[in-house]
């Protein structure tokens, strides 16, 4: 009986059926939130692929117009030679930009949802932790235990 009068052995109880309740009840609801996040980056990971699939059928039509126009430019030489190579090189350059703009919007749209992605899930873990240690801390510590929990979520956060 002595062990029940010791306001210590009842925070540890308290600790312990919080932690046991935690693990049963909140930790499938973190693990529900991070997964429902990780499908919603995959979509928009996906939807940047089909943005870059789709920049890839354009450059295969643009190639196709340029060859069509190598060809009518063949056709045409024999009047104007140097017209035609004129309007081609500069299809070539007008390609060239175009793919090389897109290309890097597309790189600049994916490292946007990427950044934004980890910004989210970090606003999340450290939403979840403040919850779980306000509710610690307003459980009761004492000293001593407040002290260890500072040091325990100090030293967690410098592995993020």
């Amino acid at each position: 009986m002595a062990f029940l009068e010791n306001a210590t052995n009842w925070v540890l109880i308290s600790f312990v059926i919080f932690a046991v309740v935690f693990f049963r009840v909140g930790w499938k609801q973190v693990l529900a939130k991070l997964d429902a996040k990780i499908d919603s980056i995959r979509n928009e990971i996906d939807a940047a692929s089909k943005l870059r699939l789709e920049a890839a059928d354009m450059l295969a039509q643009y190639q196709a117009r340029h060859a069509s126009a190598m060809k009518e430019a063949a056709e045409i030489s024999a009047r104007a030679k140097t017209q035609a190579e004129a309007i081609r090189a500069k299809a070539e350059d007008d390609l060239r930009e175009t793919l090389a703009r897109r290309e890097k919007q597309l790189a600049e749209r994916l490292t946007r949802i990427e950044q934004a992605a980890e910004a989210e899930l970090r606003a999340a873990t450290a939403a979840i932790a403040l919850s779980a240690s306000d509710t610690i801390i307003r459980k009761g510590l004492d000293a001593k235990g407040h002290s260890a929990l500072v040091d325990q979520s100090v030293s967690s956060l410098s592995g993020i």
